[in-house]
């Protein structure tokens, strides 16, 4: 992070942190101080205080309005690999908002991850219904395809992806992930060979 981004991220926990000190344990306005500190904790890596502050805003405000604070909650323990978890948060996040796009595909990465396959294709399937011209949704559902072993289905899928954003050097590798499966070690070199290229004019300087 830059010196500027760390004095934002450290202005940041003074304010919220100052105010949590002011408000009621049981206050509206602390579990949306506790999100937002939570935000500022994800925005710097630390995944652990995020979470906590996301608990104990949702310990207050089970039925909260606000779909970040489920989904940001969901985001930080699926970066742990906490699947199960996960799912729960974003069952939560899709109740509040069930037109949330990110939310419907990270529910369904969280569905595939453990396995349950037909769950998480009908997460996609909404997820497209709610946007057809979604790369991001396509590209997940191709993962998941791919996991199942649907290598067919997953081609599809990440074609369709790079169709609508031929810049996405993950669409790319995954694409040559399945094609060398598939015995179709040409073009499955093509695709990795053009994601590599990607990666390294997308990388920062």
């Amino acid at each position: 992070a830059s010196h500027r981004q760390a004095r934002i991220w450290k202005d940041d926990f003074v304010f919220f942190e100052e105010l949590l000190r002011r408000l009621p344990t049981t206050s509206h306005y602390r579990s949306v101080a506790l999100l937002k500190l939570g935000n500022a904790h994800a925005d710097a890596g630390d995944d652990p205080k995020a979470e906590a502050c996301y608990r104990e805003a949702l310990a207050i405000n089970p039925d909260t309005a606000f779909v970040q604070l489920p989904f940001n909650f969901g985001n930080v323990l699926a970066r742990q690999g906490r699947w199960a978890e996960a799912e729960t948060a974003y069952v939560k996040a899709v109740a509040v908002a069930p037109r949330h796009l990110a939310a419907r595909n990270n529910y369904g990465i969280a569905l595939a991850r453990q396995g349950k396959f037909e769950a998480a294709f009908a997460q996609f399937d909404e997820a497209l219904r709610l946007k057809p011209d979604s790369a991001d949704t396509h590209l997940n559902y191709g993962v998941a395809l791919a996991d199942k072993g649907d290598l067919s289905r997953a081609v599809e899928n990440f074609t369709r992806a790079l169709q609508l954003n031929p810049q996405s050097a993950d669409a790319h590798a995954q694409l040559a992930a399945v094609l060398t499966r598939q015995g179709k070690n040409d073009e499955a070199r093509q695709h990795a060979t053009e994601a590599e290229r990607l990666r390294k004019a997308q990388s920062p300087q």
